[in-house]
């Protein structure tokens, strides 16, 4: 075989090496960064439902979703671990029927009570159907001619809950606002998250808008963001979002809608 030719062969075994190589770490990317996740990795930190409230009781860690818990159900294999669930989930149907504050997580139902729950996910669309759809708009409210001057604050939450009940995160929006006898004087929002669930992350305010109606009513629309990570991936995201009116006289309205849009 002539020197040229050997060449031509060299050249051509190298690039065909290279485009193994090449081939072989993309899947291997691939692979890292859409691994495949199991029906306990799905379920045993996804939020499922929520509560909009202006509750101002403290959270207390009997409500909250920890790793004793989480160990408890990590322990079941998968059939009891389903069937635990499925009860969870008609009970939270009940609860549904009962509180029209509570709201389904509709990424969940989707992803999970559709594949592994089909016998309960046409009831629960249903309700999904049923939620009433806020349309943000301004409209007019009519100024107070008099009131007593004073001041008030309020909290109003989106809470996150797990499907065992316990809550997994809030967002919440304080409103503080004071008022004379005709007019609002000041109005001071403040806005947070707070972790029950240490797996997942709060990423802040994401959206925001704030302003006088008229001189006796200021509103206020917030929107924040929570994640949750695993292996290397976002596996989960929530966008939980509060509509706030606040009047001269100390009254209020908030959504009832379930703040995820």
């Amino acid at each position: 075989m002539s020197k040229l030719k050997f060449r031509k062969y060299l050249v051509a075994i190298v690039c065909l090496l290279t485009i193994f190589f090449m081939v072989n770490n993309i899947n291997a990317s691939a692979a890292t960064k859409n691994p495949e996740i199991n029906f306990k990795q799905k379920v045993l930190h996804s939020v499922v439902y929520y509560e909009v409230t202006n509750d101002k009781r403290i959270v207390d860690d009997a409500e909250k979703y920890n790793e004793k818990i989480y160990q408890q159900y990590e322990k079941l294999n998968e059939n009891d671990l389903k069937n635990i669930i499925k009860q969870k989930l008609v009970d939270v149907i009940e609860l549904k029927k009962q509180n029209k504050n509570i709201y389904w997580d509709k990424d969940f139902i989707e992803t999970v009570v559709k594949s592994y729950y089909p016998e309960l996910y046409s009831e629960i669309i249903q309700q999904i159907s049923e939620q009433p759809e806020v349309i943000l708009e301004e409209t007019y409210v009519p100024a107070f001619v008099t009131a007593s001057p004073g001041s008030k604050t309020e909290d109003f939450q989106v809470y996150g809950y797990h499907w065992s009940g316990y809550k997994l995160w809030a967002f919440i929006c304080r409103m503080y606002w004071s008022w004379d006898s005709t007019k609002i004087t000041e109005v001071e929002p403040t806005t947070w998250g707070e972790i029950y669930d240490p797996t997942w992350g709060y990423d802040g305010v994401v959206a925001n808008q704030q302003y006088f109606i008229d001189q006796a009513s200021f509103y206020k629309w917030v929107k924040g963001h929570f994640y949750w990570p695993l292996q290397q991936i976002i596996a989960g995201h929530a966008y939980p979002w509060l509509e706030i009116t606040v009047y001269a006289g100390g009254g209020y309205s908030f959504n009832k809608d379930d703040g995820l849009n």
